[in-house]
Formats: C-alpha cells, structure tokens, sequence
C-alpha cells in the first residue's frame, strides 16, 4: 500500500481542514495509508481513530511568510521537514502539503535530493480533463529564472 506523509501544519487553513481531507482520502481509497507531521494534539487523536494513519509528532511548523530556506535551514522539527525525511528514509512513498511552495521544494530539495546531474527540481501538476484525459504540466511557477540547460533537465 502507498504511503503518503502529509504535512498536516503547513497550510494556511487549519489542520483540521487538512485532516479532513486526508479523512475523505482515507475513505476514498482504501488502499491508502497516511503518515501525518504535525502537533501532537493534532495528529494523535486522528491516528487513534483511523487504522491506516499514523501519527509523525513535530514540534515546528513553517508559515507562508517565513523566507523558505532560512526556515528550512533552522526548524529541523517542522513538519514539512521531517515529512520530507521520513520520503528519504523510507517511511513514505511520498509527500502531500498545502504549504509554502518554496518551503516544500527546499525540504524536499534537502531531505530527499536530487538526481545526480539535476540542478533544479521542477514542480509537475496532473490536470484531468474531460473523457479521463489527464494533461501534465511541468514546472507550474516554482523556478522564475531558468537557464536552458535547467530546462534539459526537466
């Protein structure tokens, strides 16, 4: 079953808006198992109640309007941090948060790396259309100043 570590803190909604989501993703698809970063009072009682989640306790967070990497660099124990950890270390499969997109890529840039040769990670976005169809986009805004031999390397 995938796992996917969800950064329950880092949105501007509340965490209770982000469980719910995972809530209705749990229900969704039962072959799917959670792993929340978050506060405790957050994620504890919900991986009490739902057997394929699992609590991932933090103490930090990181804002919207915190600069990304001094955040990423200094709160060690941020949620999206240790969401990115627990990718490098096999725990997730993958991640999910509704954070800062340059806080995200930064924890995810230094938790999980690169590829070797790849200067810049890029951001996809699935987008299903009509008939199933799905587009993919590449690099949805996260990168303001690339270079061609970047571009080669999405």
């Amino acid at each position: 079953m995938p796992v996917i570590c969800v950064d329950v803190m880092g949105s501007d909604q509340s965490p209770e808006v982000v469980l719910e989501g995972v809530r209705m993703a749990l229900e969704k698809d039962q072959e799917l198992e959670v792993l929340l970063a978050g506060a405790d009072e957050f994620v504890t009682p919900f991986a009490n109640k739902h057997n394929r989640a699992k609590a991932l306790v933090t103490t930090e967070f990181i804002a919207m309007s915190e600069h990304p990497a001094n955040a990423v660099r200094q709160k060690k124990d941020a949620s999206i941090v240790r969401a990115a950890q627990a990718v490098k270390a096999g725990e997730a499969d993958g991640l999910f948060s509704a954070g800062s997109t340059g806080a995200v890529l930064t924890a995810a840039t230094f938790g999980i790396g690169r590829i070797k040769g790849v200067k810049r990670p890029a951001l996809t976005l699935i987008l299903p259309g009509l008939g199933g169809h799905k587009t993919v986009f590449l690099d949805t805004g996260a990168n303001a100043d690339v270079r061609p031999e970047v571009l080669v390397q999405f």
